[in-house]
């Protein structure tokens, strides 16, 4: 019903492609979930640090 209450024009599939691509390896992956989760407690570490330094480091 509500098919038929759009007008949709017909779509020419020769206009299109699929590319098909390697992925990468599992291990970068893996890896790169760590860092990165090392990466942000690096910067809120560096902003509490910064914030608090006065009374830290007298």
């Amino acid at each position: 019903m509500i098919g038929a209450a759009l007008p949709l024009v017909g779509i020419d599939l020769n206009h299109y492609s699929i590319e098909i691509q390697k992925s990468q390896a599992q291990v970068f992956t893996i890896l790169a979930i760590p860092l990165l989760l090392l990466g942000i407690a690096g910067i809120i570490g560096g902003l509490v640090i910064g914030l608090l330094a006065e009374k830290i480091f007298i």
